[in-house]
């Protein structure tokens, strides 16, 4: 009989379920999932217990057999991860919806549970704590015009649709938004996070890469070898003939055959310097402090109708860089720096498009265009931390 009633019991909560379409509720969970994930690395807490908010891919989800919601986050510090599960909530239990005063650029709404929900804590992956918590946190951007309206109106409707008595007072749309601004270290920490982390960009220490450069109409065949810090070299597949660039630390030469090169040509000191420089493949902001450069956020602006933050930094050794990256992404768009060309000193853009993941976690962007020298390079490959005999970069 136990059995009989239990099954009834489980028949009655999907038949419940099922009066809302499948279709839905997938769409509130996609929606409310997707928009926390645009809070994704900006800073939580103060300045002294400074955390970074962060999210499983999916994170919200209704499910269709009970009505019931799973919720997960993560609080990442310096040397932490801390996820929070929720499993099985059931939001007809709630009472109230309220704002949660925390400091930092996460704004946090909160739906309460007086009698209290499960809350499962993971620290760095393993299971820590199960216990009760007595409110469902959900995020929003405080420095985001429209971020909490657009939170809020979705768990409202959430709440309709599930047809539960909740609803969000009024007084929580005149939360006050402001905050602490972006500053350039927690844009430059948003931007290691957006090329898979701290711990990924150090990893690196070789690139190999093909593709296809395509110049004054021209597509030629070129493969690129870079080793940390040690040596890059590139050879181009021009008229049948293998053209090769190199540089090392100390030198820079070419070979080109198609020029009348029949031995190598050492490149003047000036060029040989600034190639060098390329070769840190953890780019200039990752550890910049260490290096010796210097930051400085000169503007935020509207660039081919995206806002971008651009950075000015100055190397150690002088030169300088401007970045822009995407507020959206905080990736790289593109960069400006004066480079030596024909023995001239000549203003050069490169924008970089197309980022893609390789399996391993690491972000690159798979296409670039060089200007106004008017080069278009595609990758059709690319190998992080293969196996580079440091030789190919000597004079063969």
């Amino acid at each position: 009989m136990k059995t009989i009633i239990s099954m009834l019991l489980l028949l009655s909560f999907a038949v419940k379920a099922q009066n809302i379409p499948y279709e839905k509720l997938d769409s509130i969970s996609a929606a409310i999932n997707q928009n926390q994930l645009k809070v994704v690395g900006l800073p939580f807490g103060d300045k002294k217990n400074r955390n970074y908010i962060d999210f499983p891919e999916n994170n919200f989800k209704i499910n269709y057999s009970n009505g019931k919601v799973t919720r997960s986050s993560i609080i990442k510090g310096e040397n932490s991860s801390t996820v929070s599960l929720y499993e099985d909530v059931d939001l007809s239990k709630a009472t109230s919806v309220d704002d949660f005063e925390f400091p930092g650029n996460v704004g946090i709404v909160s739906v309460y549970f007086p009698k209290g929900i499960i809350e499962q804590t993971y620290q760095n992956g393993k299971l820590t704590n199960s216990e009760n918590a007595y409110f469902l946190l959900f995020y929003f951007n405080r420095y985001e015009d429209g971020s909490l309206k657009l939170l809020l109106d979705q768990l409202q409707g959430m709440f309709k649709t599930l047809k539960l008595a909740l609803n969000i007072p009024a007084a929580l749309y005149s939360i006050n938004q402001k905050a602490e601004p972006l500053t350039i270290d927690n844009i430059i920490d948003k931007h290691i996070e957006a090329l898979g982390g701290a711990e990924k960009v150090a990893s690196q220490n070789s690139l190999i890469t093909q593709g296809i450069l395509t110049i004054n109409g021209n597509q030629i065949p070129v493969k690129s070898w870079v080793l940390h810090n040690q040596g890059m070299r590139m050879d181009m597949e021009i008229q049948g003939r293998n053209n090769i660039t190199a540089t090392t630390p100390n030198r820079s030469w070419t070979l080109y055959p198609t020029q009348r090169q029949r031995k190598p040509v050492n490149a003047d000191p000036a060029v040989a310097k600034e190639s060098a420089e390329e070769l840190d493949l953890t780019g200039d902001l990752f550890n910049y402090k260490i290096k010796g450069n210097t930051v400085e956020l000169l503007n935020k602006e509207k660039v081919d109708g995206k806002e971008i933050y651009i950075i000015k930094v100055t190397r150690k050794s002088g030169t300088i860089v401007k970045m822009f990256i995407d507020t959206g992404t905080f990736l790289v768009s593109k960069t400006v720096m004066n480079k030596i060309v024909e023995g001239k000193v000549t203003e050069m853009t490169q924008h970089f498009n197309n980022y893609k993941k390789t399996k391993e976690g690491y972000v690159y962007a798979s296409s670039s265009q060089l200007e106004p020298a008017g080069l278009n390079l595609i990758y059709s490959n690319i190998e992080f931390n293969a196996p580079i005999d440091p030789q190919i970069f000597e004079n063969p």
